[in-house]
């Protein structure tokens, strides 16, 4: 009825993550980037380069699995870090669809320092760089879940206003930007035009290039609780 369509409200819970890394990447590259696992030549992506060694920077560089730990500065007293999770031998729907929580949570325990690699030189990494805006309905995630009662005409929100108002629409928006200077909002870093090569060196260091689509995790690493999951498919 008119009354309801003119009481109807929406529930957004945003995420905006403004955060710089702890270790700065230190180069703009470009990266042959593969779309659904297929390497194709002309698929160029922006990226960032940076060699790593310090003890709170952890990667896993198997043969089925490539990860790599990327702690933020502290906020407060909040210690961030990114977890990125490429698998080498399954497109990532089909390794997002095998996959369990438990299974994120050995990958991660079997990474190792960066400071124990190559004898203590560490490792060097390439990512791509991205902007994702996410926005995603959860009205009907949430009925699917049995939570249908804040949906009714005149449901009880008592804890909100003594109004007679129907909830319309819950949406969980996000907006991250990896960049060379961290997760950003809006972030416009400048980008080089770099050979696609690595720069010439005699240090012998495993390289990791995340040049697959990929899940990455942002989670407090003192209390391991998950802040956000998402996905790379198109940087």
């Amino acid at each position: 009825d008119d009354e309801i369509i003119n009481n109807n409200i929406a529930l957004i819970n945003t995420i905006s993550i403004n955060m710089e890394w702890k270790y700065e990447f230190y180069e703009n590259r470009s990266l042959l980037f593969g779309y659904d696992d297929i390497l194709y030549q002309n698929t160029i992506s922006r990226a960032v380069f940076g060699s790593f060694s310090e003890e709170d920077v952890y990667f896993l560089n198997g043969e089925e699995i490539k990860a790599i730990t990327l702690p933020l500065k502290k906020y407060g007293d909040t210690q961030l870090e990114y977890i990125a999770i490429m698998s080498e031998n399954y497109k990532l729907k089909e390794f997002i669809e095998k996959i369990y929580f438990e299974d994120i949570n050995t990958i991660i325990d079997n990474e190792i320092s960066a400071s124990e690699s190559a004898e203590g030189n560490g490792i060097y990494v390439i990512m791509p760089s991205y902007h994702h805006d996410y926005s995603i309905d959860l009205v009907n995630d949430l009925k699917a879940l049995g939570i249908k009662k804040i949906f009714a005409n005149y449901p009880d929100l008592s804890g909100i206003t003594n109004d007679h108002i129907a909830i319309s629409t819950i949406k969980q928006k996000a907006d991250i930007t990896f960049s060379d200077i961290g997760l950003m909002t809006n972030a416009n870093p400048i980008y080089y035009e770099m050979k696609n090569n690595l720069k010439n060196t005699t240090i012998n260091r495993p390289v990791l290039v995340f040049n697959k689509p990929y899940i990455y995790i942002i989670r407090d690493s003192d209390t391991k609780e998950v802040w956000f999951v998402g996905t790379v498919y198109n940087p």
